[in-house]
């Protein structure tokens, strides 16, 4: 591995030695001893190593901490006063020789020469892609944990409206089975342990609530329709089913738009709450194989095979649409030509990218509600 893979920094890597002792029972210094006039630069920088940064590492008065910097011997030493008294009953570093640890270990700030300006091997930075499993436990659990954590941002992006709504993963074992979120139960409080494993029959076979019988309708008959088809995503967010209710398609206006570019179809009925398999089976048939479909005076549902990719579809889908209606209500829009938008459909219309725009949303959402992984 290359440096630019390695830790950041600290004081200790630029010294031959950090040392600490004893300056009477109640003061410690200590000395840096720097490799060279390179390294004596960086401890010697006031901005970086000052009297504020000592008293913060070893909880003492600033105004008490005493820095010399010594360029003709590459030296730093600092003292101050023993934070705890010599030999006193807290006292864990009688002769002081372990002060010095914090110190090596300050980080230091980011700087560059031109030396520094090499190209990094693609092979060695980071680019994620989705993990790829050989079994299907460790497969399942992930697939329940995407589906928790895109159930959560689907509440945060305000995305529930009472008990409607639903996102769906096929189990990757059982494939005529598909998690789902409770019926009931608030998006923005899923948790993995909540979440209902159904058949393709509408039965509940794991979990302790039941499920939504319009979750069962659609979600049964997209993925018996679209074996590729690993997650799904439906709510009744608003611009979706303002777009649905306007008769139009989503029109390539945007760049983000053309993702969906010759790619969603539109369920031209309605016949109240879907949940009739028929019903189910009508619309699976307009989603077709593309990735989305706009379902008159109801809203929009995304397939896709990730989770990860499903629930993407659906967040852009949404903002396209609201990106739509606004531009509209603003005046006429202009369209991006047919040439252009087929180009930028492969550009950002495929499945990966999806699944890849998805990330950084699952790493906040994860980062701050942990307790979906119970």
């Amino acid at each position: 591995m290359s440096e630019h893979a390695t830790r950041r920094p600290v004081l200790g890597d630029y010294a031959t030695e950090i040392r600490s002792k004893n300056a009477g029972p109640f003061w410690v210094t200590m000395e840096t001893f720097m490799k060279d006039s390179a390294g004596y630069a960086v401890a010697a920088d006031e901005s970086f190593l000052n009297e504020a940064v000592v008293a913060d590492l070893y909880r003492v008065d600033a105004e008490q901490v005493q820095i010399f910097r010594i360029p003709a011997l590459n030296v730093v030493k600092i003292s101050f006063p023993r934070p705890v008294t010599q030999a006193g009953l807290r006292d864990r570093d009688i002769h002081a020789g372990q002060h010095h640890v914090p110190l090596a270990a300050l980080r230091v700030p980011d700087r560059l020469t031109r030396e520094d300006l090499v190209p990094i091997p693609e092979e060695e930075l980071i680019f994620r892609l989705p993990t790829v499993f050989t079994d299907a436990a460790a497969e399942r659990r992930h697939r329940k944990e995407r589906l928790a954590g895109a159930l959560r941002i689907f509440g945060r992006f305000g995305f529930e409206e009472g008990v409607a709504g639903h996102i769906t993963a096929r189990d990757p074992e059982f494939p005529d089975h598909f998690w789902v979120n409770p019926f009931g139960v608030s998006f923005k409080h899923v948790k993995v342990s909540d979440l209902l494993l159904v058949n393709h029959q509408g039965d509940v076979v794991q979990g302790r609530h039941r499920v939504n019988r319009a979750a069962f309708a659609i979600h049964a008959a997209v993925h018996a329709a679209r074996p590729d088809a690993v997650g799904a995503a439906h709510s009744h967010s608003v611009y979706g089913r303002a777009l649905s209710a306007t008769g139009q398609r989503l029109e390539p206006i945007t760049q983000d738009a053309c993702a969906f570019y010759e790619d969603h179809g539109c369920y031209e009925n309605y016949s109240g709450v879907a949940d009739d398999p028929a019903e189910g089976r009508r619309i699976a048939e307009a989603l077709g194989g593309h990735k989305a479909v706009i379902l008159r005076n109801h809203g929009l549902l995304t397939a896709a095979g990730s989770v990860d990719a499903a629930a993407y579809w659906f967040i852009t889908m949404e903002r396209s649409a609201q990106a739509q209606l606004a531009a509209k209500a603003a005046g006429s829009t202009i369209q991006i030509s047919h040439e252009e938008a087929k180009h930028t459909y492969g550009q950002v219309g495929f499945d990966l990218a999806g699944w890849f725009q998805f990330q950084p949303l699952f790493d906040q959402i994860t980062r701050t509600d942990p307790d979906l992984f119970d």
